[in-house]
Formats: structure tokens, C-alpha cells, sequence
């Protein structure tokens, strides 16, 4: 069973090593032009999961419904799909290239900042995972999170 998000305390002998990475999901509201993946989508709660972990120094991935696992730096152009319109056999299929990647990589246990779509089939342990409660509250969850910023922090 998967460990809410929620449950999760950090505390000295509960914090991420550095093996520890998160999976967030990618969104459907992106700049319009080719960059950077952690530029490239402007969806609220996936800045507030990148904030998340950056504050924590947590090295993340994106989970992309038509590119898979990517890095935050890889150059992605914008596009217009989701697993939640996929059919089963599409699913499947990204499911597979995901574990894929997720090998290649040696990724074998994550904390999942996406929805049940995004990590269902991932053949990996999950470390904790965001609510699946809906945005408006992963997005309250995720903002209760994060460290406040003062005036002269960097963004």
C-alpha cells in the first residue's frame, strides 16, 4: 500500500538520502515554445512539487505523458497529450517505457508527486505519495510544504 504524503514526517531518521529521487507529473498548462522541462510546464502543482523538493535538495524527474521519464533539463518541445485520455493498450505501453527508463536510470524507490495515473503501474517502491484527495487539495498540501521565501531569497 502506497504511504500518503501526509503521514510522512521528516525528522533525522526519516530524511532522503541522496539515492532518494521524486517523480513529478508533468502538466497540461505549458509556456508555448521549446526549453527546459522544469521551464516548459507552468501547471501550479507541478511548481509547487518542484519547490518542494528543491527546498529539501530531493534531485527529481518528470513524468511525462509523451516523453516518459525526463530529466529537469532536458529540452522538450510543448505538446498536447495526457495518460488520462490514453486508452488501456496507451497505458500499457507508457508503463513500459517508464519502468524502462526508471531502470536505466536505477531508480527503483521515489517519492511520487503525481496522480494515481502517473504512477500506478510503475514497478518501483514508493516512498510516499501525494494525496490523491484532488489538485485543489494536493495544491493546499504542497503549499503547507513549502518554506516560506523572504524578500532577498533566491526564486
Amino acid at each position: 500500500m502506497d504511504k500518503p504524503v501526509e503521514k510522512w514526517k521528516e525528522s533525522p531518521g526519516n530524511s532522503c538520502s541522496d539515492t532518494v529521487v521524486a517523480l513529478i507529473a508533468c502538466s497540461s498548462k505549458k509556456a508555448p515554445t521549446k526549453r527546459e522541462a522544469c521551464k516548459l510546464y507552468q501547471g501550479e502543482l507541478f511548481k509547487k512539487s518542484v519547490i518542494y523538493c528543491k527546498q529539501r535538495n530531493i534531485k527529481y524527474f518528470i513524468l511525462s505523458a509523451k516523453y516518459g521519464l525526463i530529466s529537469p533539463d532536458q529540452i522538450i518541445s510543448p505538446y498536447n497529450l495526457s495518460l488520462n485520455n490514453m486508452n488501456k493498450m496507451e497505458k500499457k505501453n507508457w508503463y513500459m517505457k517508464v519502468n524502462k527508463q526508471l531502470y536505466d536510470e536505477g531508480i527503483e524507490e521515489a517519492i511520487i508527486l503525481a496522480g494515481k495515473n502517473y504512477h500506478e503501474g510503475l514497478n518501483i517502491k514508493k516512498i510516499m505519495v501525494l494525496p490523491s484527495k484532488g489538485i485543489g487539495y494536493q495544491l493546499h498540501f504542497l503549499q503547507n510544504q513549502i518554506k516560506p521565501r523572504g524578500i532577498f531569497d533566491e526564486q
